[in-house]
């Protein structure tokens, strides 16, 4: 009876504990569907449409931060200028004015290498230019869609300077750190652009390679940009290049070196810079966004010494085909 009473005990506990683990794990919560959908969010690939949005509408003062450029060392750090491709500061690193620009958004990845020092999430690459002077720090963050967006830091006189790449390298870095939350976190503003305005304009669109391969005498393609606002036509990193851009600026005074000529019917300011440099201008309206700014259109031509052609030859010839594609004054 005893042995038997101990087997009906043992089989009347073994079912309880059966039973018990049964009712575990039916009462168990089911997941949270916000909290796996931000898990499967965080596993994603960040290509640039999830990041950016618009391309051709980013405002690019949302990924930056003034105090960002303090972190990396600078000071006297002055009011990011908002434009059509870019966001601008001023700033001091040892005493030295200096400028950090954000944006230059494009598609072309030769002559960088990636940062080892920055392992980013969801696909997101830092990388290094490794073409940059000492009075020059390029960074750049890539997407998984190879879309990367520029920090380029400079030294405004290099005549006279003290800080070497590393020092500025310090400030992209940290301004870096800032964009990267930036995108992660969407927090990308976008600027909306009037009919008639620069905005609306594709620079590519403008000039073809054909040309610009015609007036420079060598074969000349444009990098894929798919911010539309700059367009640069170039061969080789260390060739010669044009650039046509739309950007935003402060009427200023007339430097030495400069000429102010009727180029396609618009006026425009030509300026010859040291060695076979120049930059031809014109002013195409008051800029929305900014009170006393101005929608400016900027042809760049950097011809190097080797090359005989003149630079401003060059430019002048290129404004020539752009300006009369520019919405009216």
């Amino acid at each position: 009876m005893l042995t038997r009473s101990l087997g009906v005990f043992l089989l009347f506990g073994v079912a309880v504990a059966v039973t018990g683990c049964t009712a575990a794990v039916t009462g168990r919560p089911s997941p949270n569907a916000a909290a796996v959908v931000q898990i499967q969010e965080e596993r994603t690939p960040l290509t640039s449409d999830r990041a950016l949005g618009d391309l051709s509408t980013i405002d690019y003062c949302s990924l930056f931060d003034a105090a960002a450029v303090e972190k990396g060392g600078a000071d006297n750090v002055g009011e990011l200028q908002q434009s059509f491709g870019e966001c601008t500061v001023s700033a001091k690193l040892s005493g030295q004015a200096i400028t950090v620009e954000v944006g230059f958004l494009d598609k072309n990845a030769t002559g960088r290498i990636p940062d080892p020092t920055k392992r980013l999430p969801r696909g997101l690459v830092a990388q290094r230019d490794l073409n940059a002077g000492p009075d020059v720090c390029t960074t750049n963050l890539a997407f998984p869609d190879r879309v990367s967006v520029e920090i380029y830091t400079y030294v405004d006189d290099v005549s006279n300077t003290v800080s070497g790449s590393q020092a500025l390298c310090q400030v992209n870095s940290a301004v870096l750190d800032r964009m990267v939350t930036a995108v992660t976190q969407k927090k990308v503003a976008h600027l909306t652009f009037a009919p008639g305005t620069l905005g609306t304009v594709d620079a590519c669109a403008l000039i073809s390679d054909s040309r610009v391969t015609q007036e420079i005498g060598m074969p000349m393609r444009h990098d894929e940009n798919p911010a539309k606002h700059r367009c640069q036509w170039k061969i080789t990193s260390s060739g010669p290049r044009a650039t046509l851009w739309f950007y935003a600026e402060n009427p200023s005074p007339a430097v030495p070196g400069t000429t102010t000529e009727t180029i396609a019917g618009r006026q425009s300011i030509v300026q010859k810079l040291s060695g076979n440099y120049c930059l031809v201008t014109t002013v195409v309206g008051p800029y929305a966004a900014k009170s006393g700014e101005n929608e400016t259109a900027g042809v760049y031509v950097n011809m190097l010494s080797a090359v005989p052609k003149d630079a401003c030859g060059v430019a002048r010839a290129l404004a020539n085909v752009a300006w009369p594609q520019l919405p009216s004054s």
